[in-house]
């Protein structure tokens, strides 16, 4: 049941959906810095979805949180993001991480409505938000290296995959 509440936490907080948007604006970024990998791109595409997408990586990422978290506290976790707040924190959860704590005041007033910010100065209250704050950057650096760990150890497959796609690029252009 702790694997259970753990995925239901990596929904609830949309961490599928961070993840994977992650991937794919740094492929963006490789290309514009790489522009001679645009015919590439969806080739590229293919590849890391198969092996460092969210669904490559998630039970990966599951251990990490179970080792970082009792199944009572992703329960908690769980219920607060449940709440408007707790949405509102986790599609922001970068802002609060990267200062260690909350954002300013006017930047609370801009995010929340004034009952969200009552959840979640109740919630920040709790050891558990410390807990988060303090554990996600490097629970975040893991998973990165889980997936490119996985991309590393297939890279000569990706090689070949490129080499295939060069080869179709010039059938295509040589008719």
């Amino acid at each position: 049941s702790h694997i259970q509440a753990t995925r239901e936490f990596f929904v609830l907080a949309g961490l599928n959906t961070i993840y994977d948007t992650a991937i794919e604006v740094e492929l963006q970024k490789q290309i514009a810095q790489n522009p001679q990998l645009k015919p590439f791109a969806e080739t590229m595409r293919q590849f890391f979805r198969k092996y460092a997408s969210w669904a490559a990586i998630e039970s990966d990422v599951a251990a990490i949180y179970m080792s970082n978290f009792t199944e009572p506290e992703i329960r908690q976790l769980n219920a607060f993001a449940q709440t408007s707040a707790g949405r509102k924190l986790f599609r922001n959860l970068d802002r609060f991480t990267q200062g260690g704590g909350l954002p300013s005041e006017s930047e609370l007033q801009r995010i929340f409505t004034p009952v969200e910010q009552k959840q979640l100065l109740t919630f920040t209250r709790m050891a558990l938000f410390q807990k988060l704050i303090e554990r996600t950057p490097v629970m975040a650096e893991q998973g990165a290296a889980i997936g490119k760990r996985k991309v590393e150890q297939h890279q000569p497959e990706l090689e070949e995959m490129i080499r295939r796609r060069a080869q179709q690029l010039q059938q295509q252009n040589g008719n």
